[in-house]
């Protein structure tokens, strides 16, 4: 079990909306080198050997890394604000090369008000994606599945980016 392992500060588990037979982990290790640690012991074999009947095929990811308190946006309080949430969103943003700073910009100035105005957010956090970090993790804490169908969000969201950013 992961939630054991040497150097994990936190862990939250639940499933994937679109698929209740999927689960999803999200680890806060220490450093990237204990996670390192964990995902090459004897203590992650057996644990891969106890789930592997229970996937049918189906193979484990562990491939999403963000560094926390990087800036102001990936700080440890916007992360505790997530992960003992009833719904979190989990959004893999892929900036274009060169990108990242303007990107930044935007979600300060627009987006990241826009969440912290909307009824359903109770939180969010974002961090460059260690193997690129063009690639941006964002996790949205929502009060319910519903409420973040139902969030004017998505909609504003999208008219914002289009003025911030310009017509994709």
């Amino acid at each position: 079990d992961p939630t054991s392992a040497n150097g994990l500060i936190a862990a939250w588990r639940g499933k994937r909306y679109e698929d209740r037979f999927t689960y999803i982990y999200l680890l806060l290790w220490q450093d990237l080198a204990s996670s390192h640690a964990f995902f090459t012991s004897e203590a992650y074999r057996e644990f891969n050997h106890v789930v592997q009947p229970a996937l049918n095929g189906r193979k484990i990811f562990w491939q999403q890394h963000a560094l926390v308190g990087q800036s102001e946006l990936d700080d440890i309080t916007h992360l505790k604000s997530i992960v003992d949430s009833p719904c979190i969103e989990v959004a893999l943003t892929k900036v274009v090369e060169g990108g990242v700073s303007g990107y930044y910009r935007a979600f300060r100035s627009t987006i990241s008000r826009i969440l912290d105005d909307d009824p359903g957010c109770d939180g969010w956090w974002i961090s460059p994606q260690v193997e690129n970090p063009q690639h941006q993790i964002l996790m949205i804490n929502w009060k319910s599945v519903d409420v973040r169908h139902s969030s004017t969000f998505l909609w504003i969201l999208k008219h914002n980016l289009m003025l911030v950013l310009g017509p994709s």
